[in-house]
């Protein structure tokens, strides 16, 4: 190990943060009469949002309790990961520590090697990680003096029927958070002027997401989650698979603004849709989880 590299964390280090994630398989219902037989961590797809601090020492333990190898692959480390949670037969574990060094929004999935990455993210076994930064705090929180008062953590990912659906990219499903049109029948209520801060992962696996609200511009933007990669006033954040924005939007109005990703014919119309929905006497849920 190269301790000097960011990532690496000291020799004998104690963690500041310790995450257990638990590897299974279940039916997962994802719509009305809709079961995906899912691989899982801790019980549901997507898996545990993980939330630490820029330059905290962090350990995850992946446990396997299901009957199939699995492994972790974990984008917020920069360090080796696979020799440590990788391959992970059913009945062990393995353990991870790194230095969360680079603040941004990641993705987290099964790698249990070879063919089996594609499959098990095929297969839903997948989460969002947060490296909240230290340092420099985003612009509008840093101009308003305040955190947002609504946070929501959005994983898109799909759903497909086979593996040749797969191989072709022809989603069955695609959906904000484990479940189809999931916001449109459980729509996220605001105010006017609420601010908001989206943690926007595209999981994929193969769709790339065009991420607007109808209604609304994108205030700031920041690629990767990271606070130095900023960009101002965009209609549309355009993320591949695994990739990330953290966005900074104050709601303009009463009214309901739909969330969507705008490739309306390949995901809107298969789930990708969700709804802000704005009043002045809302009751607020403060953070919204995948």
């Amino acid at each position: 190990m190269a301790p000097d590299i960011p990532g690496n964390p000291p020799p004998n280090a104690v963690p500041d943060k310790s995450f257990l994630l638990i590897a299974s398989e279940a039916d997962v219902m994802i719509d009305d009469g809709v079961v995906f037989k899912a691989f899982i961590f801790n019980g549901t797809t997507p898996g545990p949002l993980i939330v630490v601090r820029e330059g905290e020492v962090v350990e995850i333990i992946i446990k396997n309790v299901g009957g199939f190898t699995h492994g972790l692959s974990i984008h917020a480390a920069n360090t080796q990961t696979s020799k440590f949670v990788g391959n992970i037969a059913p009945g062990s574990e393995g353990r991870l520590v790194f230095t969360a060094d680079f603040p941004g929004v990641y993705m987290y999935h099964c790698a249990p090697g070879g063919h089996g990455i594609l499959t098990y993210t095929l297969a839903g076994m997948y989460g969002m990680i947060v490296v909240e930064p230290k340092k420099d705090s985003y612009l509008l929180e840093r101009t308003l003096g305040r955190e947002p008062d609504i946070k929501v953590y959005l994983i898109q990912h799909e759903v497909y029927l086979n593996g040749r659906d797969f191989f072709d990219g022809k989603a069955a499903y695609v959906m904000f958070n484990g479940k189809v049109f999931r916001y449109v029948t459980e729509p996220i209520h605001a105010r006017p002027c609420d601010y908001i801060r989206f943690y926007f992962l595209n999981v994929g696996p193969n769709h790339v997401a065009s991420f607007h609200a109808v209604g609304g511009i994108w205030e700031y933007v920041y690629q990767g989650g990271n606070p130095a990669n900023m960009a101002m006033g965009l209609q549309t954040v355009t993320v591949g698979p695994t990739d990330s924005y953290v966005i900074e939007w104050r709601v303009p109005d009463e009214g309901n603004f739909l969330i969507v990703s705008h490739a309306f014919g390949t995901q809107a119309i298969k789930g990708a849709v969700g709804i802000i929905a704005s009043s002045s006497n809302a009751s607020v849920q403060n953070v919204i989880y995948p």
